[in-house]
């Protein structure tokens, strides 16, 4: 398998697959991880990416649904980490700059969870990324949320309900039976298209983001409600894969 096809140029086109390795969004027909140069095949997660993936690709590459090995891994961490957060805040705030974030939009979101932690008397922890500094939150007086924990699985299985901004972390998220609230307030990226998972919201304000971190706290998105969902396919994911490689 390659990781990426464009590294790949000694290696016929008809044997190099490639995973898809994380989320695809906008309207154009180029992206960093699907090369247009030449024919490939792609493991996709499921049918809400193949739009993406036969739109920017080269035209003659496969593309399959076939979920993720990685994916199905996670399955089985359902219910192996106590439920002792009630409110995970992923951060984003490290993009601010490269992406033309508002700072006064983005404190109005932390803000708005911080708001629901005091309100409702919920503990609430931060995860920043790993390549984000807790610069903004030591300038605003909220870094006493920051965790040192670093597993985000497992920060999300113990969290009750999780906020993000922007993140494709909604993804695993989903597959551990954590809802999650994609607010989409400083940056839009039409993540909604994608799913229409009952536990993964994507509300249009603040206001609706606050409603509905109360309303999905505690509740579990089951596996069964993967089979009418276009995200990813669950289960058996490396069977396809090499059926798919066998007959070729």
């Amino acid at each position: 398998f390659a990781a990426m096809p464009y590294q790949t140029k000694a290696i016929e086109n008809s044997d190099i697959y490639t995973y898809q390795h994380g989320i695809e969004t906008g309207d154009g027909d180029r992206s960093m991880s699907i090369p247009k140069h030449a024919p490939v095949s792609y493991f996709i997660w499921g049918e809400a990416w193949r739009d993406q993936f036969e739109k920017k690709a080269h035209p003659d590459s496969a593309v399959y649904s076939v979920g993720s090995p990685r994916f199905d891994s996670l399955i089985h961490k359902r219910g192996s980490e106590s439920k002792d957060i009630d409110v995970l805040f992923l951060s984003g705030s490290q993009v601010i700059a490269n992406l033309g974030r508002s700072e006064t939009d983005y404190r109005q979101l932390v803000e708005t969870v911080i708001n629901i932690y005091e309100e409702m008397d919920w503990n609430l922890h931060i995860k920043l990324h790993p390549i984000e500094q807790p610069t903004l939150y030591e300038k605003w007086g909220y870094d006493q949320f920051i965790t040192e924990k670093t597993d985000i699985n497992k920060l999300l299985l113990q969290a009750d309900v999780a906020v993000t901004e922007c993140s494709s972390a909604f993804v695993e998220s989903a597959i551990l039976g954590t809802p999650m609230v994609v607010t989409q307030t400083t940056i839009y990226f039409d993540f909604e298209s994608f799913t229409s998972l009952d536990g993964i919201s994507f509300p249009n304000s603040l206001a609706e983001a606050s409603d509905e971190i109360r309303s999905l706290k505690s509740r579990t998105i089951s596996v069964a409600d993967f089979e009418d969902d276009p995200l990813v396919y669950l289960g058996g994911s490396c069977d396809k894969i090499a059926q798919i490689i066998s007959v070729e």
